[in-house]
């Protein structure tokens, strides 16, 4: 995949700032002039590239994303407005793009790491090389031998266990981080909850805090995670208060807690309400001590708005039975929309140019030789054409970072627009669309209410 960065003035006879002009204006001339800035746009930055290959010109003829740096100093800004007192440490599992990892941290967000790959991403694009080992909290609890020698070797200090075998794992390899130990909480009202494979649960607290002692490693504070997408902000509350009796059922002093992920930007102010109001009941509790370290892990709070992706339909033809359309798109649920089985995500989007009046059945398939790539189906789908376009705002978290080349076909060019560019905005939501591929388990994969 290349990474290429084009400033508007360097396009060939069109600028993105024309682009997005004549997607606004949805008027027949301006749709045979968009295709032409379309198509102009990625020779453009074929051209202007460094490293450009044969093969990559080949492929620039498809999908990719543009790349907005002004909404990712939005989500900076957002959260030092209603989370002024907790660090983030950005999950790189939702998005390990290089420019969005160096502008985070550039700007004081630090990192969620899962892996030693995860590690060093950041290492070799936070801009600062190894020195960005202070910067991360090595947050998987159950680590391979080879990432905590890696993670030892990096000299990072902080990581998380929810078991105390975890504990003996990293006390026999002699490495010396001081430990996040990760509570079970209440994550039933979350898309993904975590709660099945994750989290001490009540019972084995004292066992950890054991081998903790008799390993000699040191209590950082707690940890938890409610789930990703989760529909109640009270859940927060509720796993801030189990901390609090955490650290008065262990006599433990607690100096930080990680309030782990899950924020949504449509409802992270709602989130972090219930989060500032429980922060400060715990420190008008006279008979605890309240942390004075906060952390957290956001991931697509930061990433899933900054990324906007653009595809075209590759192929139109009649629906079964003659009744409405079947159309492939130039990517596929193996591709960018892996984010559909894997993360439950619904995407909008809207046909480039404006959407047509007419509707009816359509399939969207992806570019794939296997039947089970379909995106979406609705009985009043906008009617799309060869040649159409399409953009999917919002599509930054849990895309590119679980997509493949499955087939042969590539990863979508990404670009990275200056301060000229214009963003999609909201769109409205295309009306009775099902997602019928996803990903389900046969069991429950949260433990359920966690009672305090």
């Amino acid at each position: 995949m290349a990474l290429v960065s084009i400033p508007t003035s360097t396009l060939i006879n069109a600028s993105l700032k024309n682009f997005c002009y004549y997607i606004l204006q949805p008027t027949p001339p301006a749709l045979d002039k968009l295709r032409q800035v379309i198509v102009q746009h990625i020779l453009g930055a074929c051209a202007n590239a460094s490293r450009v290959s044969t093969s990559s010109i080949v492929r620039n003829h498809s999908s990719f994303y543009v790349v907005s740096p002004a909404a990712i100093q939005r989500q900076i800004t957002l959260w030092r407005q209603e989370l002024p007192q907790i660090t983030p440490y950005y999950a790189v599992k939702s998005n390990p793009d290089s420019r969005l990892l160096n502008k985070l941290h550039m700007n004081g967000v630090k990192f969620d790491c899962a892996s030693g790959r995860e590690i060093q991403d950041c290492e070799a694009y936070s801009g600062i090389g190894i020195a960005v080992a202070k910067d991360i909290l090595f947050a998987n609890p159950t680590k391979t031998e080879s990432d905590i020698q890696l993670a030892a070797q990096r000299k990072i200090m902080e990581t998380v266990v929810d078991s105390p075998e975890e504990v003996w794992r990293i006390a026999h390899s002699g490495w010396r981080p001081n430990i996040f130990i990760r509570l079970t909480v209440d994550d039933m009202a979350s898309r993904s909850p975590f709660s099945l494979k994750f989290g001490a649960e009540r019972h084995s607290w004292k066992s950890i805090l054991g081998a903790l002692d008799i390993a000699g490693l040191k209590l950082a504070g707690l940890s938890f995670h409610i789930g990703s997408a989760s529909s109640d902000a009270t859940q927060y509350r509720k796993a801030i208060e189990l901390c609090r009796k955490f650290s008065y059922e262990t006599k433990r002093k607690i100096d930080a807690v990680d309030i782990g992920g899950g924020f949504m930007p449509e409802t992270f102010k709602d989130s972090a309400t219930q989060i500032r109001s429980a922060i400060k009941d715990w420190q008008m509790n006279g008979l605890i001590p309240p942390p004075l370290r906060w952390i957290a892990e956001p991931g697509r709070f930061f990433s899933s708005v900054t990324h906007t992706l653009y595809t075209n339909i590759i192929g139109a033809k009649a629906g079964p039975g003659g009744v409405g359309w079947r159309y492939t798109l130039d990517e596929s649920i193996y591709g960018q929309f892996s984010c559909i089985p894997f993360d439950h995500q619904r995407p909008n989007w809207v046909r480039v140019g404006g959407n047509r009046v007419e509707r009816g059945r359509g399939f969207l398939f992806g570019r794939t030789c296997d039947s089970l790539d379909l995106i979406a189906y609705s009985e009043t789908m906008n009617r799309l054409k060869e040649g159409d376009w399409l953009c999917f705002p919002g599509m930054g978290a849990y895309t590119m970072s679980s997509s493949s080349e499955f087939n042969g076909f590539p990863r979508p060019r990404v670009y990275y627009q200056d301060e000229g560019w214009v963003e999609p905005g909201k769109i409205e939501i295309e009306p009775g669309v099902i997602f019928p591929i996803e990903t389900k388990s046969s069991i429950n994969l949260s433990l359920g209410d966690i009672k305090n």
